[in-house]
């Protein structure tokens, strides 16, 4: 159900805006003066009028070289270039909006059409992406601006994100079209979990449509309803300024990582805001997704939204201080995404956080904070959970970036084939919550039962 709507919710995003994108639609003709970079952008128009989009990227190019200001003549060619490209947003629509129950955009779209946007796509967003960075830094004389086309390029960041999980889905045995299972089987939760450990450029995309929600939440706006966490509390007349707090802290929390460890803990992030968290324990403290998207320690590891809940619990946010705060100049995630309950949905009234014995549906102190108060949290410096009050990291208190690292390793050891740390050693040197297990439970945990 969660995957359909994220499919509807993609495809209401594009028909919304197909309708007003400017760089799908033609323009209308610019005034001559005697400036030579206005006369070399008008003929580039003309020529665009004609249908002859080589003719008029030379114009327009023409036109930067003698202005390298001149935003008029850039939109142009991004115009051109779009038309040279030859993409089609209602053909975007026809592939998004397919028979096929499989919860995927473009699923059922061929490879040598998915490979024509691939290529076409990337021609285009790496135009826009050097206009965007020369108008966000105020090299451009803003007639015309990265706002006028937001919507555009949400669109475009959107497509190029979906046809990259669409080939990630391919590779999948559970989406293979024989499978007959794969309408139930495949959805964007299994493909994006499937990536952890080889995310590459997956997260580019959608760290691009946050910054572009950041400086245009109304872009979002509609999107953004569907899979961005406590919106539907928002009164209409706050909604931009939280899209913007929220989309701005995603956008931060996405940026391209070094390493592969922090590559699946914003990947881990993506998920969550998507609900698709798989409820498995993604650190390697043997607690299974202990943390909210907070900005802050919920289970005292040492390590910030690193196993998070999907946003699918009902956890609600103090929206009026997150914004409050932004206005006052805070951009940390902590000061923006503050968190006033938490609460198991049905999913997680099964999952056993802390792996005592007792799942979330009767176990408070799994969702409940040491402190309820927010400002009592700040104050003592402690926003746990009550759960882990009883849960010791770091037993043998390894240098934090050793011990990080080696959680890390214990994440990804689950072959019972060729276990590289057992029970006891997890016990003993990661601590946390893998003292609740017993031998029986560990098998069952990487059998993957648990």
């Amino acid at each position: 159900m969660q995957s359909k709507k994220l499919v509807l919710s993609f495809i209401a995003a594009i028909t919304l805006f197909v309708g007003g994108c400017n760089l799908f639609n033609p323009t209308e003709s610019i005034n001559v003066d005697s400036d030579d970079a206005e006369a070399l952008t008008y003929e580039g128009y003309v020529q665009f009028q004609k249908n002859d989009y080589n003719e008029a990227a030379k114009y327009f190019k023409k036109a930067i070289k003698a202005d390298k200001t001149h935003s008029e003549a850039w939109y142009g060619l991004a115009k051109a270039i779009m038309n040279q490209q030859d993409i089609n947003p209602f053909e975007f629509l026809k592939y998004a909006n397919v028979g096929s129950n499989v919860a995927i955009p473009f699923y059922d779209m061929d490879d040598k059409t998915a490979q024509k946007y691939e290529s076409s796509l990337d021609t285009v967003r790496n135009f826009l992406q050097e206009f965007i960075v020369m108008d966000t830094t105020g090299k451009l004389d803003n007639v015309i601006t990265f706002g006028t086309f937001a919507n555009s390029y949400m669109v475009l960041e959107s497509v190029h994100s979906m046809l990259g999980l669409r080939s990630v889905a391919q590779g999948l045995e559970v989406c293979n079209k024989n499978n007959p299972n794969v309408n139930n089987e495949c959805n964007l939760g299994v493909v994006l979990n499937s990536l952890k450990g080889r995310v590459g450029s997956t997260l580019d995309g959608f760290h691009e449509v946050f910054t572009t929600c950041k400086y245009y939440p109304g872009a979002m706006r509609t999107a953004g309803d569907q899979f961005l966490q406590g919106f539907d509390l928002i009164k209409d007349e706050a909604k931009d300024q939280a899209f913007e707090t929220a989309c701005g802290a995603l956008a931060q929390t996405t940026e391209r990582g070094e390493d592969d460890r922090t590559l699946d803990k914003n990947l881990n992030i993506v998920i969550a805001q998507f609900g698709y968290s798989d409820t498995s324990d993604d650190d390697g403290d043997g607690c299974v997704d202990e943390e909210l998207y907070d900005g802050v320690d919920n289970d005292g590891d040492g390590e910030i939204d690193e196993d998070i809940r999907d946003r699918t619990n009902p956890i609600e946010y103090d929206i009026a201080l997150g914004i409050k705060n932004k206005m006052a100049g805070k951009t940390k995630i902590k000061d923006l995404m503050i968190v006033k309950t938490a609460k198991p949905n049905d999913k997680y009234e099964k999952v056993d956080v802390d792996m005592n014995g007792v799942p979330g549906k009767k176990d408070d102190a799994e969702w409940d904070f040491v402190y309820s108060s927010y400002n009592k949290r700040v104050e003592k410096n402690d926003h746990r959970f009550a759960f882990a009050k009883k849960l010791v990291f770091n037993p043998k208190n390894m240098d934090i970036e050793e011990y990080t690292d080696l959680k890390y390793k214990v994440a990804k050891d689950k072959d019972p084939s060729n276990l590289q740390y057992d029970l006891k050693f997890r016990q003993e040197n990661i601590g946390g919550c893998w003292v609740n297990y017993d031998q029986q439970k560990f098998e069952q945990w990487l059998q993957g039962g648990i």
